[in-house]
């Protein structure tokens, strides 16, 4: 009898093929573009058949449009190092327990509009190359460090409950996080935003840093709400800078290089800066 061979990362997709030589990827971790639609499905579908206590996806590359929409994540789920070669829809899924995405790539767009991550949500060096959407998302702990948005990025109206790390992040498309609340401190350091990021009626309620971080074209902070301490701290605003109606209700640190302030001789913006009162 034919010994079974097990693919290279058994200890996710548990599959054993006699055809399979050892160490050789089945058909969910084969990068092959071609690969069959029919095959793949029905070995998806058995491999979520066998979750123990995990939902584990790491590494499958997902080479049609994946659709997980409204689905309910019970478990731990495990997205880690896979690979979304269309575009794929988390529209209204909810993440129940911890959701990791770390080093996933997204080739197309990636939609997580009305997405509910109920604890911690890591999407720690992820790619996103198409349009990504988060808008009216609700995350608990938001992580993000060194994600790359390349493509069009929405956080509208998202709502984030506690801490939210966004350091190292690159974001060259047009980033919008309107009407987006901060209940918990959030952090933005040592990164650049590339192309016009949106922070319109933007509610920050316990703090915001937004330390090393370069704005190449416009960023807008209109009708803003810092409600505690906001720190800009060796900023770069290369393009314009814009807080109409913004409100400061906490200290507000601006400064540039070596301490320089940032808008010196700006009357306008010096009195904006000040803490107003409710």
């Amino acid at each position: 009898m034919a010994s079974m061979g097990r693919c290279k990362y058994y200890q996710v997709c548990e599959i054993e093929d006699a055809n399979l030589p050892d160490n050789d990827l089945c058909i969910l971790h084969s990068p092959d573009p071609h690969k069959s639609h029919a095959s793949f499905t029905k070995a998806l579908e058995n491999h979520r058949g066998r979750e123990h206590g995990l939902v584990n996806f790491g590494r499958i590359v997902f080479p049609y449009h994946m659709d997980f929409n409204q689905v309910q994540f019970n478990q731990n789920a495990d997205f880690s190092r896979p690979k979304f070669s269309k575009d794929v829809n988390f529209n209204g899924a909810t993440f129940s327990k911890g959701a990791m995405f770390t080093l996933s790539e997204f080739s197309d767009d990636a939609d997580f509009q009305q997405t509910t991550f109920a604890e911690s949500a890591w999407f720690n060096k992820a790619v996103f190359r198409g349009i990504t959407s988060f808008w009216d998302s609700n995350f608990s702990r938001a992580h993000f460090m060194g994600t790359k948005f390349q493509g069009n990025t929405q956080f509208c109206a998202s709502n984030f409950s506690g801490i939210a790390r966004f350091g190292q992040a690159e974001f060259r498309a047009e980033t919008d996080f309107s009407d987006a609340t901060f209940a918990e401190i959030v952090f933005f350091p040592n990164l650049i935003f590339s192309e016009p990021v949106l922070f319109e009626r933007t509610k920050f309620l316990n703090g915001v840093i937004f330390n090393n971080v370069i704005f190449k074209k416009k960023g807008d902070f209109s009708n803003a709400l810092f409600r505690a301490e906001c720190e800009f701290l060796s900023v770069d605003f290369a393009g314009d800078a814009i807080f109409t109606g913004a409100h400061f209700l906490g200290r507000a640190i601006f400064a540039g290089e070596n301490g320089e302030a940032v808008f010196l001789g700006t009357p306008a913006l010096k009195e904006l800066c000040r803490p107003k009162s409710h």
